[in-house]
């Protein structure tokens, strides 16, 4: 056996291993503790709710990270488009899947116009996409102060919580990011962006394309989690004041874990691999009763031990190879 398929070999156990024993000592220590399964009949939706928006929400977080841009923006493009486009889908008698397509087009074009002035501007992105924040929650508040209400839907809206149309979009997800991150121009450009900006641009690498269609596609991925959040909901209000911006900081466990498992994978495939694992640590935590508030301080702590092990990884193998060095020249003087 060659080389390569050796390690595709490897690098196919390791990602279908991870998720697996997580899922085995968390589902031990469920029936230990609470004497039922991890997954149930009862838990089924809220599990696919959480995979499917957690998804979602990290692929468009990283969708501008790797080049070094963090839109604080798209919390309250998560809001606006949900509560924008679902009450424009409304008002003119559509259903579920009208509700979804017209909260995706809101996004994206909410996220274009960021994109847009950030390209044109130069502004820090942080700097401006938190300005952005404000102004779009303060628009959808204007526009929309009872927020949306899918009880007011004429059309049927249950399937938006149905668990096999949140799994057929996590692999609509999957698909599509992969085939543009690994078979067009766009996600080449991306990548070399993400290495070297200014190195890209002086290679010929269009910038501005690529960013703008960078925000426009994250804004249409985080519209999905809106509108799946408002299904379980019913009723989702908007927000002021920069509210809206916690609603992505739930995504950055698996962005982080993602660009690990991705070295076995591809960049899409390893963000799905770890908003699996995200996911079923946290369904076991609610399990064991662990509130909300809880649950986000140890994924806190364990993203932060995450990064420390990872930015610190050479400084941990050589220190591992001088004591192994020093435990054999020793051995050798006995």
């Amino acid at each position: 056996m060659s080389e390569a398929n050796r390690r595709r070999i490897k690098n196919i156990l390791i990602c279908v291993a991870c998720p697996l024993v997580l899922f085995g000592l968390m589902e031990a220590l469920c029936l230990l503790i609470t004497g039922e399964h991890l997954i149930t009949s009862k838990n089924l939706v809220m599990v696919m709710r959480r995979f499917t928006t957690t998804t979602c929400l990290a692929i468009a977080l990283s969708m501008n990270i790797t080049a070094g841009r963090f839109d604080f923006s798209l919390g309250s493009v998560l809001l606006g488009s949900a509560i924008i486009g679902g009450n424009v889908a409304i008002s003119l008698n559509m259903g579920g899947v009208g509700i979804l397509v017209f909260a995706i087009i809101t996004g994206m074009v909410m996220s274009g116009i960021v994109g847009v002035l950030y390209c044109l501007t130069k502004i820090a992105p942080m700097v401006l996409s938190l300005g952005m924040a404000l102004v779009m929650e303060s628009v959808t508040f204007l526009l929309f102060k009872e927020g949306l209400n899918l009880k007011k839907a004429v059309g049927d809206v249950t399937m938006l919580s149905d668990p096999f149309f949140m799994l057929a979009i996590v692999a609509i997800v999957l698909l599509l990011f992969t085939f543009l991150s690994e078979k067009t121009v766009f996600g080449f450009q991306r990548r070399s962006l993400g290495t070297g900006q200014a190195v890209a641009v002086n290679a010929g690498v269009k910038e501005i394309p690529n960013t703008i269609l960078c925000y426009v596609l994250s804004g249409g991925l985080v519209a999905v989690v809106g509108t799946i959040n408002s299904s379980y909901r019913g009723i989702i209000s908007p927000s002021l004041g920069l509210a809206s911006v916690s609603s992505i900081f739930t995504a950055m466990l698996p962005v982080f874990l993602g660009g690990f498992m991705a070295s076995f994978s591809n960049d899409t495939l390893g963000k799905v691999l770890a908003c699996l694992m995200v996911t079923i640590l946290n369904t076991g935590m609610t399990a064991f009763g662990l509130n909300e508030t809880t649950q986000s301080l140890i994924n806190a702590l364990i993203l932060i031990l995450f990064l420390l092990f990872m930015f610190n990884a050479k400084d941990f193998a050589k220190f591992s190879q001088s004591q192994l060095r020093k435990r054999e020249a020793a051995a050798a003087q006995k």
